[in-house]
């Protein structure tokens, strides 16, 4: 594997990370009246699901490398931010 892709996947593990912190970043700037940490922890996981869906799909489409490894470490990444918030 060339250096340029491990700092790609990375990336990835890097931004599926943060997709899935974001329902906990408003259920913690909210206070629990927006919603409770389970039902933030389920929805960061499925928009980090949709959303590296939607960017290999837009890969595929477009000049765009499409590639499953992507889409794979990108909900790792959004997995692991989940468990961590539980």
């Amino acid at each position: 594997m060339k250096k340029f892709e491990n700092v790609d996947k990375l990336k990835h593990f890097g931004a599926g990370a943060l997709v899935a912190v974001l329902p906990s970043a408003v259920r913690i700037i909210g206070g629990d009246l927006v919603m409770g940490n389970l039902t933030a922890v389920k929805l960061g996981v499925f928009l980090c699901v949709a959303v590296a869906a939607w960017a290999e799909l837009k890969d595929s489409r477009s000049t765009g490398t499409p590639d499953g490894l992507d889409f794979a470490i990108t909900v790792v990444g959004g997995l692991t931010v989940a468990v961590l918030m539980l």
